[in-house]
């Protein structure tokens, strides 16, 4: 039998995606998300209340696959029961004003209390 050479490969030239960036980013956005949210899940438990559960991930508003931006105006702390209902779906408005009416009871007044933010389409 003949042996095959391995063909050299060829350098990739195409432009960085910021998604690949992503992973970098994420660690210090989850401790600012966190430290923002005190810990605690900021999504609705029922009633329109907050969740009392300690925050245990970081989640996207606004899924990344749905578009949703990787800032941290779309981050949500939230407990591993709430964000396994969310899943990636793309929330409605009304979570999204309830939210950020919640947000103004515990972000400095400095800080941005708007949720969610999409990718700009191509």
């Amino acid at each position: 039998m003949a042996r095959r050479h391995a063909r050299p490969r060829e350098p990739k030239t195409q432009p960085r995606d910021h998604r690949l960036c992503w992973p970098r980013r994420r660690r210090q956005q989850r401790r600012e998300g966190m430290a923002q949210a005190a810990g605690q899940c900021e999504m609705e438990a029922g009633f329109r209340r907050r969740c009392s559960r300690p925050a245990e991930h970081g989640d996207l508003f606004y899924p990344w696959s749905k578009g949703g931006s990787t800032s941290l105006q779309n981050f949500v702390a939230a407990c591993s029961r709430c964000n396994r209902a969310k899943g990636a779906q793309i929330p409605s408005p009304a979570p999204q004003e309830r939210l950020e009416r919640r947000r103004r009871t515990y972000v400095p007044l400095d800080g941005a209390v708007s949720v969610g933010e999409r990718q700009p389409l191509p």
